[in-house]
């Protein structure tokens, strides 16, 4: 049986966009920038991180970094029965004792 690898997103909010300015960022730890783009640079330079999530729907709208990790995904193993249908448990389970 073989091992599957679950991905799975994981966002991390990094700027807010300034009320009543064309374009500036205000970094979560204070700092500004003046574009988008400088943001994500800016950024980049710290982590190396280069994915990013940007939500407008939002007030005032958001910049995520985004990485991504991978958890593997073990199986059950399936049960094992007696000649009279009798489960005794997984494979796993008994080989443990």
């Amino acid at each position: 049986m073989e091992n599957k690898i679950e991905k799975i997103e994981n966002k991390k909010l990094i700027a807010l966009k300034v009320p009543d300015t064309a374009d500036s960022w205000k970094f979560i730890d204070g700092q500004m920038v003046t574009s988008i783009t400088e943001a994500y640079e800016t950024y980049f330079q710290k982590t190396g991180i280069k994915t990013f999530g940007f939500d407008a729907t939002k007030v005032p709208a958001e910049i995520y970094a985004i990485t991504i990790t991978e958890k593997e995904i073990i199986p059950e193993a399936p049960p094992t029965f007696s000649m009279y249908g009798d489960v005794y448990g997984t494979y796993s389970q008994q080989n443990e004792n």
